[in-house]
């Protein structure tokens, strides 16, 4: 099933990569799709450790565009308002997994996302420092960040298993 499904992502981002779809370019992205998944080897877990879940990816997917469309709106507002709404900084952000795997994909999507740019993260994959466009609230694009993390650790988890959520820091 999960073969399938991904022979449905391929099928899907074949076709989006024409400028318009056609029934000979989705017959062209099967028999692509089908390629693909002859040529990898089976199994759920590719060389990194990391086990795809639909699902999971595809509420990521849903809230990274969200989150894309937000970005855009935020930097054309800076870049018609500069000196209003440009304030730059880099922020430190711990993050709750360990797996450097997963801080690469986070550091990879926040890299996609207008206004954020990470410049530097711990090889152990536990921190990223993440240069923003508007800081003008520490926290919220602190948990911007770790929202990502979140839901590219339910969609790309290690080993299987998500990552626990933290303890609350209210707690001994």
């Amino acid at each position: 099933m999960k073969r399938l499904a991904l022979g449905a992502v391929l099928v899907v981002v074949w076709v989006l990569l024409w400028d318009e779809p056609t029934l000979g370019q989705v017959i062209l992205g099967c028999a692509v799709a089908a390629a693909v998944l002859v040529l990898l080897p089976r199994g759920t877990r590719s060389s990194s450790g990391l086990t795809f879940r639909p699902l999971p990816a595809l509420h990521l997917l849903v809230w990274f565009l969200w989150q894309f469309v937000l970005s855009n709106l935020s930097v054309a507002r800076a870049v018609l308002f500069p000196s209003r709404w440009v304030r730059t900084g880099v922020l430190h952000v711990e993050l709750r997994s360990t797996s450097p795997s997963l801080a690469a994909l986070v550091s990879n999507l926040t890299a996609l996302t207008p206004g954020m740019q990470p410049v530097d993260g711990r090889p152990d994959g536990s921190a990223l420092d993440v240069h923003v466009l508007s800081l003008f609230d520490e926290d919220a694009a602190r948990r911007t960040v770790l929202r990502l993390e979140e839901l590219v650790s339910a969609a790309f988890s290690p080993d299987g298993v998500p990552d626990p959520a933290p303890a609350s820091e209210d707690q001994p």
